[in-house]
């Protein structure tokens, strides 16, 4: 539709936004990364059993992952752009790279993998608002951020 000229605006995450403005078929008018700033959008999560029962395996992973992030803080977009192209095939190099910078400039990317409470309870100040859950839930009740803050000692 907004292609076709019957939207005026319309809402889309990368690499879309990056095509449509490189191309000129669109500009960004508001960025809800600066609008919103950090949030805690995505989370990995287990149920207690699986946690309990395979517990070094979470702990490898969370010690992959934080290395990850730590590794994103220390290159450019460029070196980041060259290293998930392999999993971005079919998004153009400049594309993919200008998308990455974005997420750079507006720190989208959290640099450990501690989800912390101020955080949590933000998300869900938002999905309340926007009617997709209808309480809050009780932090301490709902995380268990051991496997981050060992990964995060080192």
């Amino acid at each position: 539709m907004f292609l076709r000229g019957e939207a005026d605006y319309l809402e889309q995450g990368q690499p879309v936004v990056e095509r449509l403005v490189h191309t000129g078929r669109g500009s960004v008018v508001a960025s809800e990364g600066e609008a919103v700033g950090a949030l805690p959008f995505s989370a990995y999560l287990a149920t207690p059993a699986y946690a309990a029962g395979h517990a070094e395996v979470l702990h490898r992973f969370t010690h992959a992952f934080y290395r990850a992030q730590q590794w994103i803080t220390q290159h450019s977009a460029e070196e980041i752009s060259q290293r998930i192209a392999p999993s971005l095939p079919k998004v153009e190099p400049e594309i993919r790279t200008r998308a990455v910078g974005s997420y750079l400039a507006q720190d989208t990317w959290a640099r450990d993998p501690l989800l912390r409470e101020v955080g949590f309870n933000y998300l869900q100040d938002i999905l309340v608002g926007g009617g997709f859950i209808s309480k809050h839930y009780p932090y301490a009740e709902h995380m268990n951020v051991e496997f981050a803050k060992t990964a995060m000692r080192g």
